[in-house]
């Protein structure tokens, strides 16, 4: 819970300071078009690699392996399009503050009213999954039900992001990314040791039990020794009886 309680503080508080500031509405919508790329880039990192892509990714690479790589490699893609088409032409205009208002300029009223309602339902769906991933995680973190963590998480994201805007979104996305990438880093340095480990304790099993075939070998041939040694003589007694009547 402290953990849960000082994270979030920090939040709010740089949120809480950028509202000091006092902001435009490109400032608030937008940074005022300063914030810079490796900003953006965490950014967009951050919100794509979220709870949908780590706890949801996981369990549907459980279900059907390595397909489960398009989860991201198509987003990828789509934002690959996006920058070598779309970029240079929105920052030509550069008076959109909203990705409604800029379909607004490029097509027209009405494709501005339907991409409102085509954004509203997309994206209930994917905040309904970051709200769940989010939930569990505050409810590991406090001891919270997983319906009472996923309200504070919720209402912590809204303040903050309504209190600073997208200053304070850049800001807690490079902070929020920072702290997965660690923690993904140590679950996969983790990971990788249990594998070596697994691999070495069985490759020692392995090498125990040939050694105790070959010993159980060994000791067999041992046994029968005797009989092999007396088969050699009978044999030997046989050749001899041959060539000598072969001789006569």
């Amino acid at each position: 819970m402290i953990w849960f309680a000082l994270y979030s503080f920090l939040f709010i508080a740089l949120a809480y300071l950028d509202y000091r500031k006092g902001q435009t509405t490109a400032g608030y919508f937008l940074n005022d078009r300063k914030s810079k790329t490796h900003q953006v880039g965490f950014s967009i990192i951050a919100s794509c690699v979220g709870g949908s892509a780590t706890v949801g990714m996981c369990g549907l690479a459980y279900e059907v392996g390595t397909p489960a790589l398009w989860w991201l490699l198509s987003g990828a893609a789509g934002l690959v399009v996006l920058r070598i088409f779309m970029v240079p032409r929105i920052r030509a205009r550069g008076s959109a503050l909203t990705m409604p208002e800029m379909i607004k300029d490029l097509i027209g009223a009405p494709a501005h009213r339907l991409s409102c309602v085509i954004i509203l339902c997309a994206w209930v769906a994917i905040l309904a999954a970051q709200f769940v991933a989010m939930g569990r995680i505050v409810a590991g973190l406090t001891g919270l039900s997983p319906t009472a963590a996923m309200a504070c998480g919720a209402l912590v994201i809204v303040l903050y992001t309504w209190l600073g805007g997208q200053a304070s979104v850049i800001k807690s996305d490079v902070i929020q990314l920072v702290c997965l990438a660690t923690g993904l880093v140590f679950l996969l340095s983790f990971l990788v040791l249990g594998f070596k480990l697994y691999f070495h304790r069985h490759l020692q099993l392995l090498y125990r039990m040939l050694v105790l075939y070959i010993h159980h070998h060994l000791q067999l041939l041992h046994s029968l020794r005797p009989f092999l040694v007396g088969l050699y003589h009978l044999l030997h007694h046989l050749l001899q009886v041959t060539s000598f009547h072969h001789f006569l």
